[in-house]
């Protein structure tokens, strides 16, 4: 399987000295080595004395969520001592052997040391976390980023570097303060694999059999679903206008149901697909498209990014909200609330400012794989599921997912640009803010279990669905032609696009068409009128029906069809001769 790598700078780097930075110039070039668990980070600072009157004793790196261990500083002339101070701010203290005096005069000194924090494997992932710049400590500052050249080609690279260059193995990207301060997050390879398992409890309250729907994650631009079983077996599988995959079960009277469904997503960091639905403007209770509130904001925004980035400085996320089921507040109330947000108002207002700036868009219910919650916080309660916005993109026919909660909370990584490879989509909801409700959300009873459970995973070794064919005959009248019906069921794992629908009789093609979409459980049922001529002249002995890769032969009885007709005439002609014998004899 293919590695992947990806890299998110976005932590905090914080480095303080003991006096006005109007005294100072500071530069720094800062290297990070991504090789083995453990990160090689290099900081060559550089402290110039801009007035005659100060001069710097000391210089104070802190690091927010760093691992630093084999700490060292130095200059050209020998080793600095170095005071490590260890917790949620890990903070790299350096102290000077001699004084730098005069204007114009530099400080230069070299940090060393290694970082455990910055390289995470997580399954097929390698990420990478570099801390990001606090805008007012460096007047010029550079980062390198070094990665071995086995990692590949960067799938995406947001912003991207100012310059890259490949040598003795590794390939170096470059960023200076005015990149780096904005967020970089970047891809190597093509995909991040989970695995899943979903349960939905379901039960008919009436005392008449009902037909109930359950929303099973969905293949869409950006994610395919390989499923290893859905237990027990759908009736049906539907697609709804905003594509969301409804898997249809009959309850009896009363009838309590318990649905399990386990499965691989593959998430890939470029569309593998595209996908049409319907394109939504209107407006909803979440949604107020016509406020004039909301229209006047909207008219002051020129783009998807615009609207992002009002989302994103205008709301604050409240982590008090997630654990305790609050309630929705929608993009209004989120406007005049703007302390209150979580990720549903988040989604909310950039929804509502699209919509009314005539952009369509939608919020999606998934999973959101996240290893810390202060950062890339989850916020719908049942079963920690997390909520994010899509814009329609017309000029790639593309929905375009965006995060502009995490947008927020990581402090500016760019969540709009390229979205990670962490976010599964479990449904979307353009036509209803509301429907289908999504997996996790499916509870019965006073205390509900857990019933969401995510994990990463690898591709199953079986990937392609073959489809399953059965053909019978429904009977027909003597002289006329057999109709065939064919029951085509896609088995799974994963679903079927574009299959080519082919019939032949005798080996000559009579019939082809193509089936755009054949979901995992899926049956369609496709009726073909077979040719018959006098006396079954034209009927052919064989039909081959081709859907993709599947085949199925079925025998027409063409012998027993022209002897059934055979007779049929020959009692026609015997009752016909019968009477008109009857009908002389009663003459005389």
């Amino acid at each position: 399987m293919k590695k992947f790598i990806a890299v998110f700078f976005l932590l905090i780097l914080s480095p303080k000295i003991a006096y006005a930075t109007d005294d100072f110039l500071v530069s720094g070039e800062a290297t990070y080595e991504v090789d083995g668990s453990a990160t090689k980070v290099t900081q060559e600072i550089s402290i110039t004395n801009a007035t005659t009157e100060v001069h710097a004793t000391d210089f104070t790196l802190s690091l927010k969520g760093a691992e630093v261990s084999q700490a060292r500083a130095f200059t050209e002339d020998g080793e600095l001592e170095v005071e490590l101070t260890k917790g949620d701010v890990v903070k790299l203290k350096v102290l000077f052997d001699e004084s730098i005096v005069g204007e114009g005069n530099s400080q230069n000194f070299t940090i060393e040391y290694l970082d455990a924090s910055v390289v995470r494997v997580s399954g097929d992932v390698t990420e990478v976390s570099i801390p990001k710049l606090a805008t007012e400590t460096f007047d010029t500052y550079l980062i390198r980023l070094k990665v071995p050249n086995s990692f590949g080609a960067h799938s995406y690279m947001s912003p991207p570097p100012d310059n890259e260059l490949g040598t003795g193995g590794f390939t170096t990207y470059y960023f200076d303060k005015a990149v780096v301060t904005l967020g970089v997050s970047a891809a190597f390879g093509k995909f991040q694999v989970f695995s899943f398992d979903l349960t939905y409890h379901l039960q008919n309250p009436l005392a008449l059999p009902t037909e109930m729907e359950v929303a099973l994650p969905p293949d869409t631009s950006f994610q395919k679903i390989f499923y290893q079983s859905v237990s027990p077996k759908p009736d049906n599988i539907l697609v709804d206008p905003d594509g969301n995959w409804l898997a249809v079960y009959n309850l009896h009277a009363r009838e309590r149901l318990d649905v399990r469904a386990i499965g691989v997503v593959q998430v890939f960091a470029s569309p593998w697909r595209q996908f049409a639905s319907n394109s939504p403007l209107e407006g909803s209770v979440y949604w107020q498209v016509e406020d004039p509130k909301v229209v006047e904001i909207a008219n002051g925004l020129a783009s998807p990014k615009e609207i992002y980035d009002y989302v994103v400085n205008t709301l604050n996320y409240n982590y008090e909200k997630v654990t305790t089921g609050s309630k929705r507040l929608g993009a209004l109330s989120a406007l005049e609330n703007p302390a209150e947000s979580i990720c549903t108002e988040f989604t909310d207002l950039f929804i509502a400012l699209a919509r009314a700036k005539g952009i369509p868009a939608r919020e999606v219910n998934g999973y959101a794989y996240t290893d810390n919650t202060s950062l890339r916080p989850l916020a719908l309660v049942a079963d920690v599921l997390h909520a994010w916005p899509e814009y329609w993109d017309s000029e790639r026919d593309l929905w375009v997912p965006v995060d502009p909660t995490w947008g927020k909370t990581t402090g500016g990584v760019d969540y709009f640009t390229k979205l990670d490879m962490r976010h599964i989509n479990f449904v979307m909801h353009g036509v209803s803010p509301e429907l289908p409700i999504p997996p996790g959300s499916y509870k019965l009873g006073a205390n509900p279990q857990k019933d969401v459970f995510v994990a990463l995973g690898e591709l199953p070794q079986n990937t392609s669905s073959i489809p399953a064919i059965s053909i019978s005959q429904r009977g027909s009248l003597p002289f006329q032609g057999l109709v065939l019906v064919a029951e085509i069921e896609n088995p799974g794992p994963a679903a079927l696009y574009d299959q080519k629908v082919e019939l032949f009789f005798d080996s000559a093609k009579k019939y082809e068409s193509n089936l755009t979409t054949l979901l995992p459980y899926e049956k369609r049922i496709l009726e073909f009128t077979v040719p018959y001529g006098f006396l079954g002249s034209s009927m052919p002995e064989t039909a081959e029906l081709y859907v993709g890769n599947a085949r199925e032969e079925f025998a027409t009885n063409k012998n027993p069809a022209l002897a059934r007709d055979v007779i049929a005439i020959s009692l026609t002609v015997v009752f016909c001769v019968a009477g008109v014998v009857i009908y002389i004899r009663r003459r005389k």
